[in-house]
This record gives C-alpha cells, structure tokens and sequence, in this order.
C-alpha cells in the first residue's frame, strides 16, 4: 500500500469511511443500490463536494464473499444494482463481470455533471 491520498471520484468501502453530517436527504442512496450502496455514496459525496478523499494507505481486513455475511446470494442483488447505477450515472459508473460472473461497477468521470 502506498501513502497517497487522492480527491476524486473515488470507491470509498462502506466498512470504513467518514463524512460531513449534513442531515441532507439526496445524499442517501436508494434502496435500489442495496449492495452497492457505498459505491452510490462515495457518487452522491462527490456529485456534492466535488469530490471524495481517499487514503489509499488505511485499509480493513476482510473475508469478502464469506459465508454468513454478505457472501451468499449476491448475484441477481449486484446485478439489480449495477444497472441501477449505470442507468442512473451513466457518465460515472461501468459495469464489468468478473469470472465467477458477478456484476460490478466500476467508477470513471468521463463527463462533468
């Protein structure tokens, strides 16, 4: 991992992030995007600020796809929520599948909003 800090448009994970409590309702995401939801926070924030800060050197420790949590079932909810999101910030959002086929996203600014 390497000391950089970027402000972008950037993934910031769920598990661990900040922000500015601002009691602003836009900036919650739609049930649509249920486990995908920190990728449609870290857009809304930076739709808002013009950006997100993300330390690229302060990381959490996980088991992803482990049985119990989030792991199981997860195919037709990432789809459901990869087209929601590529539907609704289409300049912002790519969706790639992986191996396995699980939908994902990935997040680019092609275009200014």
């Amino acid at each position: 991992m390497k000391k950089k800090t970027f402000k972008s448009l950037s993934f910031i994970i769920g598990a661990l992030h900040g922000y500015i409590v601002r009691h602003d309702k836009s900036l919650n995401p739609s049930t649509k995007s249920e486990g995908k939801e920190d990728y449609e926070q870290s857009i809304l924030y930076y739709l808002k600020d013009n950006g997100v800060v993300r330390f690229n050197h302060i990381a959490i420790k996980t088991k992803f796809l482990a049985k119990g949590g989030l792991g199981e079932d997860r195919f037709e909810r990432n789809r459901l929520s990869a087209n929601y999101l590529k539907k609704k910030y289409p300049d912002l959002v790519t969706i790639f599948h992986r191996k396995n086929g699980m939908s994902e996203i990935r997040l680019h600014t092609r275009k200014k909003y």
